[in-house]
């Protein structure tokens, strides 16, 4: 009886040992489980944090294109501006030179107009001539004139008169004429030289209007295409970097999806061993308080 006690007490002590032994691994395995679940909320808020800046890249990234296309379409209203300018340069020169062949066929006329003016002159300058000589030969005439009238009677110097009267009138009437012709080809000249000056005046403003047409259409080009390149190049790094970065986040939240589904295996594995544990341990004290029946359970155990 007393071996059996002593058998009993000490069976007591290593289930008391046991169930401290148990107890210690309890608060282990949930210390463990503690410091899992820290490691899973870290886990999930660096999930969240790389989802947010996932995000972030995405919403960038849209933004980027809405600008691309916003300057696309900036690039196709600058080429219609450029292509209306082209063509109002074109209608410009077409202009120019009508304006030039009018000028050309404008001069020409004035040109035979004041040939024929100068013809004209030349011919009333020789009927001049021709009428001083006459006037000379009658004035030459006039002592012949004024006997052959004593000779003659009146009749004769009537004739006479009527003739030298005759020639002056035609000398006065070829002086005015000369003196027309000469006014109408000095203001033929003038005109022509003011039309030529005029010419000239449109033709170098034209000319210097559509050379600053093309220079201005040449350096809005090369700087709109340096602006163009310059951007696309830097819309093309951003892409890349942006691709580069996101290729990187994704990969870090495939890796800590995988470190979170270890973790929660673990978690749960933790969770088991422990709820078998708790169970075991609460079998041994229930058999340790039982008295006699823990030698049974003992027994059972062994």
């Amino acid at each position: 009886m007393e071996q059996h006690s002593e058998l009993a007490s000490l069976l007591t002590q290593k289930e008391r040992e046991l169930a401290a032994l148990r107890a210690r691994s309890i608060d282990e395995l949930q210390e463990q489980v503690t410091k899992q679940q820290q490691q899973l909320t870290a886990l999930q808020g660096n999930f969240d944090y790389n989802l947010r800046l996932l995000d972030a890249r995405d919403a960038e990234l849209s933004a980027v294109e809405a600008k691309l296309a916003g300057q696309e379409e900036q690039t196709t209203t600058l080429q219609r501006t450029v292509t209306g300018l082209q063509s109002t340069l074109s209608q410009t020169e077409a202009e120019f030179e009508k304006q030039q062949l009018d000028s050309r066929s404008l001069t020409e006329s004035w040109e035979q107009e004041r040939q024929q003016l100068t013809s004209a002159v030349a011919y009333a300058e020789q009927r001049c001539n021709d009428l001083r000589q006459d006037i000379q030969e009658c004035r030459s005439t006039s002592a012949a004139t004024q006997q052959l009238a004593r000779e003659s009677g009146d009749s004769a110097m009537r004739e006479m008169h009527k003739a030298c009267s005759q020639h002056l009138a035609a000398q006065e009437q070829h002086t005015s004429l000369v003196a027309r012709l000469q006014t109408q080809l000095t203001a033929a000249t003038e005109a022509q030289e003011a039309a030529k000056a005029d010419a000239q005046a449109t033709k170098a403003a034209m000319q210097s209007s559509r050379d600053k047409m093309r220079d201005w259409v040449a350096r809005w080009e090369k700087d709109w295409t340096a602006r163009l390149d310059a951007w696309q190049m830097q819309h093309r790094t951003a892409m890349r970097k942006g691709a580069a970065e996101l290729a990187v986040t994704q990969a870090e939240m495939a890796s800590m999806r995988q470190d979170l589904d270890r973790a929660q295996t673990a978690l749960a594995a933790c969770r088991d061993e422990a709820s078998a544990l708790k169970e075991e341990a609460g079998d041994r004290l229930r058999c340790a308080e039982g008295g006699r029946g823990t030698v049974l359970c003992a027994a059972g155990r062994n």
